[in-house]
């Protein structure tokens, strides 16, 4: 005999894109070998600003998390090491392109827009079984500038249609 009830839900929040493309390459020092040099993605972003009208933001070290999870919902492209920032660029829905060196998140391969991209020369010591004294298997390095540049390429073409 209720007649008067209200139902409460979560309405899909429409979000304004601010960013084409948000870049998470940060790690705490604790992994920081899964960092890709900082300098590609300063090649990178030229190479795309030369090519698209492109608005790149690459994430700063010291945003808080608050600021770092804005930056993912307010992107369409996210381009990141595998960090929080792919758990959060997946929890939106994200087009999320993933550089995976020393270690890798398995459930990636569930997530339908999800790409990623390894190093040219498979890592000897993956998944993160570093012997003592190493600190660094320098992987990373190898994941071609080149490739990075061809699938935000895709993936930008695409969704600008």
């Amino acid at each position: 005999g209720l007649k008067k009830y209200k139902t409460y839900f979560n309405k899909k929040k429409i979000l304004k894109n601010v960013y084409d493309l948000f870049i998470c390459w940060d790690t705490d020092e604790k992994w920081k070998i899964k960092r890709y040099p900082h300098k590609q993605y300063l090649i990178l972003k030229k190479m795309l600003e030369k090519k698209f009208s492109i608005k790149i933001k690459i994430q700063n070290k010291n945003d808080s998390i608050k600021k770092y999870v804005e930056n993912i919902r307010q992107s369409k492209i996210i381009l990141s090491v595998m960090t929080f920032g792919c758990h959060v660029a997946m929890l939106h829905n994200k087009n999320l392109i993933v550089l995976v060196g020393p270690n890798n998140f398995d459930d990636l391969k569930f997530y339908k827009k999800a790409k990623v991209i390894l190093p040219e020369n498979k890592c000897v010591y993956r998944p993160c079984n570093l012997p003592n004294g190493i600190d660094n298997c320098g992987c990373m390095p190898q994941i071609s500038l080149n490739k990075i540049f061809n699938e935000i390429t895709k993936i930008y073409e695409k969704i600008q249609k």
